[in-house]
């Protein structure tokens, strides 16, 4: 996408089964996509699934999927937010004094 300076894409794939329903990883791979695409401003604009007699269209079927923007704000504004130092002594087993009997 980078190289090929693109303003935006869509993604295509098939199913080997035939069948052009969606799984749960295509539905979470898109979403993962959406928010890439919005974070290098290059839109993700549909992910088709093609069957062998039929196709189904992400983006038609599952717009919710490419509403990403509130994600990237957040995440974008979680950046420029202060970090409160961490105790990471806080974090680690105290270390016992050990006390040998003569």
């Amino acid at each position: 996408l980078l190289g090929c300076n693109a303003s935006s894409y869509i993604l295509a794939h098939n199913h080997p089964n035939g069948s052009a329903s969606p799984s749960e990883q295509d539905l979470s791979f898109t979403r993962r996509l959406s928010v890439c695409g919005e974070l290098m401003e290059i839109p993700l604009l549909d992910h088709v699934i093609i069957g062998d007699r039929e196709h189904v269209s992400l983006a038609r079927e599952y717009p919710w999927i490419f509403q990403t923007r509130h994600v990237v704000n957040r995440w974008l504004r979680s950046l420029n937010e202060p970090r409160q130092a961490k105790n990471l002594d806080g974090d680690l087993p105290q270390k016992r004094a050990s006390r040998r009997s003569r």
